[in-house]
């Protein structure tokens, strides 16, 4: 995936490379991922997206962007700000919550591997990136 991302030590841009790497690694999906740039308060978007890519089976890939003053997720406030990808993988209450998945879990104090997130936190914590779903 870093390859077909672009990755580098700097990190992974945002944008439809990520949804362009998704959809060649699941080549022969009926589903198609696409890339959206998130308004911080469009939460009615990413809770009609997050609901209907995981109806088909799919997680949503996130990227945040947490911030002093704004909104960090569980663990991750590490007091600037934190560009970072993870996984939506699991939602209840109707799309309300979600279980945020984070790839940084044992690679840095405090993030969690599962938690359950509002789907208002999710959608500011997104707000200014965006997501595939």
């Amino acid at each position: 995936m870093a390859t077909l991302l672009g990755t580098t030590a700097n990190g992974t841009n945002a944008g439809n490379n990520v949804s362009n790497a998704l959809n060649t690694v699941m080549k022969g999906s009926r589903y198609k991922f696409n890339w959206v740039w998130h308004k911080y308060s469009d939460i009615n978007t990413i809770k009609d997206h997050i609901t209907h890519a995981i109806s088909y089976g799919n997680p949503v890939m996130v990227n945040t962007m947490e911030s002093p003053g704004d909104c960090y997720l569980a663990g991750h406030n590490i007091g600037t700000t934190l560009y970072h990808y993870g996984i939506v993988a699991d939602y209840f209450d109707y799309g309300n919550t979600v279980t945020y998945v984070d790839p940084g879990y044992g690679r840095y104090n405090g993030f969690r591997m599962n938690q359950r997130v509002s789907i208002k936190d999710m959608s500011y914590a997104t707000g200014g990136r965006g997501y595939a779903w």
